[in-house]
């Protein structure tokens, strides 16, 4: 009897058969996985995902019933991949980003061995095409369902590799008819012992690997649209969202002794200037030299901000924004108080601080005009109803009153008068009203925040106090466990900023019960803010200038006793990158030879 008979008897090829077996699924569900990865960046990369995990299914299934294809199959598959090839050449001059490319060829090629895959050897590729899609999406996506989804990968990939070696050994074995001896089984220590090595693996090369940035740039999908917060705003603008539940944005506030900010939360983002009737507009350029107040000054609050790439580059803040820090980009002040990051939209995290109310700001004299203009054309009942609302007033609201005492008058009207509605009355047949203030103040007398802060601007113009219209968010939910804020788009809000000379800007809301503190938030969107933020602080927001910071930190600790803190020998950020360099060519190495000694 021959030694491969005797195997056989033994029960060998039983175990063969249950280890193959165990392979494909493993290796299914790993590419499954990696594909569930990519579909979290959504747009571009959601449809190449499904579309990928679809073939890998179809695929999969064929070939269990189908057996291997046939030489005529082989041949089409191979006009297939040049095409496939070709297509990604043109997409390239097509000016197709990068990201997308990749995804696209990996996920063709992960498609392509699900339907052609012969072994061990093609279902080894199959697990690394499914790494390398993880990979991937983790660039364009920060929801916390990547930790699931990679402790999945992190447990399937090492017994899914230790399965297809000893696939290998078995099929080499059987090809040179010699009996496979031990190799045949699957030691059940080396794939329990793989999983915690490999976790171990993956969290190092994560802390030491260099990480990229810009991730949604790179993928191509467009942030979301915002509409409201550009240098050009048609009233109703920000009506659009008001029904949305999307998060811009969470937030932090503290004052300068650490302690949480309490009252109305008014995130300022766009501020602007010009009236035409319809639309109102950003007309003046760079707000001069930005010299940042000390950060100990008095009054100061703090806000870490954790901004969702929208389609506008502005950052938002409490009041008036004195100072950012993190944002890595470029900052440019407008005259109307309005900052902005440059380079392309994405995700954020910054530090700023905010001056509310800073006595003896007075205006530029330059700017005065473009704070009192009125539409040549404004209906003159407009100016009508802002006189005989402050003349009924009388006394010291009257008239002759101060122009702090006046704005809070016409305030008062409009807040006591007029009806706030997420949807104002049109014409009928649904027309836009040809004069929307005219219309709201006279016609329908309801609308949401922007009418309410337009009629507050424009009246005070027609007495000549400064002022201007601010859009932003208001409110938010607030997580009583740490303090935290999250601010949807429907907690989009405009108010109007009126200029009292020696007083500065100060805020003034029309809309009727608009500065009602922060919701409370749910229980279970408690938990969930606490770890979304976990996951953001842990592992969306560590980047390259983290990594070097702690490098340095880890040069300061090493230089000798009595160096001064700027010497040569503290860790520059070129030595930074040096160092990642070269201990990721370690680890590759240590990986290299832990994986020959298993």
């Amino acid at each position: 009897m021959s030694r491969l008979s005797t195997w056989k008897q033994l029960g060998g090829a039983g175990v063969l058969g249950r280890t193959e077996r165990a392979r494909r699924w493993v290796t299914l569900v790993v590419a499954l996985v990696g594909c569930a990865v990519g579909a979290l960046g959504e747009g571009t990369l959601l449809v190449v995902s499904l579309a990928a995990a679809l073939g890998i299914l179809v695929g999969r299934w064929l070939r269990q019933r189908r057996g291997l294809p046939s030489p005529r199959a082989q041949d089409r598959w191979r006009g297939l991949n040049t095409s496939a090839l070709i297509l990604c050449v043109l997409a390239a001059f097509a000016q197709t980003p990068l990201l997308v490319l990749g995804m696209g060829l990996v996920a063709w090629l992960q498609v392509h061995r699900a339907w052609t895959g012969r072994g061990a050897r093609d279902d080894r590729v199959a697990l690394l095409l499914a790494l390398l899609q993880a990979l991937m999406g983790c660039v364009v996506t920060a929801s916390v369902l990547l930790a699931p989804l990679f402790l999945m990968l992190i447990l399937l990939v090492p017994i899914g590799l230790a399965l297809c070696h000893l696939g290998l050994e078995s099929e080499g074995a059987r090809a040179r008819r010699q009996r496979p001896g031990g190799s045949a089984y699957a030691p059940r220590g080396l794939l329990l012992g793989l999983a915690p090595i490999s976790a171990v693996l993956t969290v190092f090369f994560f802390l030491i690997l260099p990480r990229i940035d810009g991730g949604a740039s790179l993928a191509g999908d467009s942030p979301d649209r915002v509409t409201g917060f550009g240098k050009d705003v048609d009233i109703g603008d920000l009506g659009e969202l008001l029904k949305s539940e999307q998060v811009v944005l969470r937030l932090r506030i503290t004052d300068a002794d650490g302690q949480p900010f309490k009252g109305p939360v008014y995130l300022r983002g766009a501020a602007l200037d010009s009236f035409d009737g319809q639309r109102w507009r950003s007309t003046l350029g760079r707000g001069g030299t930005w010299t940042p107040p000390p950060l100990d000054a008095p009054g100061l609050l703090r806000q870490e901000v954790f901004l969702e790439p929208i389609s506008e580059t502005v950052i938002f803040g409490l009041g008036e924004i004195v100072q950012v820090r993190g944002t890595g980009r470029g900052l440019v002040r407008d005259g109307n108080g309005t900052v902005r990051y440059r380079g392309a939209p994405d995700r954020l995290h910054y530090t700023a601080w905010s001056l509310p109310a800073r006595p003896g700001a007075a205006p530029r004299p330059t700017a005065i005009d473009a704070w009192t203009q009125l539409p040549a054309d404004l209906d003159p009942r407009i100016v009508a109803l802002a006189d005989r609302v402050l003349a009924q007033a009388g006394g010291t609201a009257g008239h002759s009153a101060s122009p702090w005492q006046k704005a809070v008058t016409l305030t008062a009207f409009l807040r006591h008068d007029y009806r706030y509605s997420l949807v104002p009355p049109e014409l009928p047949g649904g027309v836009a009203p040809a004069d929307p203030l005219a219309w709201f103040l006279f016609q329908s007398r309801a609308g949401h925040c922007e009418y309410f802060a337009t009629a507050l601007a424009v009246m005070l113009r027609t007495q000549g106090i400064p002022a201007r219209v601010v859009n932003g968010f208001l409110g938010g939910e607030l997580n009583p466990l740490d303090g935290w804020l999250l601010v949807r788009q429907r907690d989009a809000h405009s108010w109007v900023e009126v200029n009292l000379g020696a007083q500065g800007w100060v805020t003034l809301d029309a809309t009727p019960a608009g500065d009602q503190p922060p919701r409370i938030a749910s229980a279970w969107s408690q938990a969930q803010g606490w770890l979304t933020r976990r996951w953001d602080s842990a592992v969306i927001d560590y980047d390259l200038p983290t990594q070097l910071g702690a490098l340095a930190a880890v040069g300061r600790v090493l230089q000798p006793p009595g160096v001064q803190a700027d010497s040569p020998l503290e860790l520059p950020e070129i030595g930074g990158v040096v160092v990642l360099g070269l201990a990721g060519a370690v680890a590759v190495l240590s990986l290299r030879l832990l994986l020959g000694w298993l």
